[in-house]
């Protein structure tokens, strides 16, 4: 303790500026990669196959110049297939696998290894001719060598965890002229621990929605009678989430909520100016804060953002 202050004889304690020289560490992530590519079609057929090599290397110092050096080489293959049933209509499926490193395990040796993942997916994809587009997919994502605490040193991680997420993905695109477009998406997201030392398989992964729904739709002025007003353009549209778990135990989750968002824009050539509201009915929400887990914050109120680019 730098000293102590009596609030019935008031003596400032001179400051004591705490050492961080123990706390302080730096982690360098390199990685370096190669890859090769082939795409082959055989009537409506279309195949895809990668074979990626990675090498990454994590390099972590102190204060004091102490510390450790950690690679990992890996093959990740690649592969997806399509096949046009129809000239609108598409079925396709596609395995992967990959890896990219851990910055939040400490564990004994020192030396985390990176986290590997692996993930199927599947489904559909259309292209109607009335302006009509989109996808639906099946997937499901397992991820190993997740850190979970070391039962022997609470200050410790090891990494026998796993968690897995499987879902649902729907996005639409209806376009019927150059002035009008609509845009909806939906995700339906179950994420579960499969393997821990701590918490119960089964449980929900924080800070993931199982439900999100997001619906937008634009208004261009192309035909105008005022000639700036041709460049104008407006939409609105809305976002909505179910609640998701605020820690690894789920002992407690978050409420669903809804915002509703606008823009307004003007376009010049290569020149845009946007005006962004979002939340404009100003609901008041709770997201889980990423934080020693089981905090939450407040979701942003109404807010404007405006913005300006220019396109070569």
């Amino acid at each position: 303790l730098a000293g102590f202050f009596d609030v019935l004889n008031p003596v400032q304690v001179p400051y004591i500026r705490p050492s961080t020289a123990g706390f302080r560490i730096d982690n360098t992530y390199s990685t370096v990669a190669g890859f090769v590519q082939d795409q082959l079609r055989w009537g409506g057929l279309n195949i895809v196959a990668t074979l990626r090599w990675t090498d990454l290397t994590i390099d972590s110092r102190d204060a004091t110049g102490a510390g450790w050096t950690s690679s990992t080489t890996r093959f990740t293959p690649r592969i997806a297939a399509g096949y046009d049933i129809t000239p609108w209509l598409t079925v396709y499926g596609g395995y992967g696998s990959g890896l990219r490193g851990n910055p939040y395990a400490i564990v004994a040796s020192g030396r985390p290894q990176p986290e590997e993942s692996w993930q199927w997916e599947g489904g559909l994809r259309l292209n109607l001719p009335f302006g009509l587009t989109g996808n639906a997919a099946i997937y499901q994502i397992t991820r190993t060598n997740v850190a979970v605490p070391d039962p022997l040193n609470p200050f410790l991680s090891i990494q026998t965890g796993e968690q897995r997420s499987r879902g649902f993905e729907l996005d639409l695109l209806w376009q019927p002229n150059p002035r009008f477009s609509a845009m909806m998406s939906y995700a339906y997201t179950d994420a579960e621990i499969t393997k821990d030392t701590v918490y119960a398989v089964g449980n929900a992964v924080p800070y993931v929605p199982r439900n999100a729904f997001r619906a937008f739709a634009t208004y261009r002025f192309l035909d105008a009678a005022v000639p700036w007003m041709r460049g104008l353009s407006i939409g609105a549209g809305l976002y909505s989430a179910s609640g998701s778990p605020v820690d690894a135990a789920n002992t407690a989750r978050t409420q669903g909520y809804t915002t509703v968002d606008a823009q307004v824009a003007w376009q010049s050539g290569p020149l845009r100016i946007a005006l962004t509201g979002r939340n404009l009915t100003n609901t008041r929400y709770w997201q889980p804060y990423q934080y020693l887990g089981g905090a939450v914050v407040p979701g942003a109120p109404v807010e404007g953002l405006l913005t300006a680019s220019v396109r070569f």
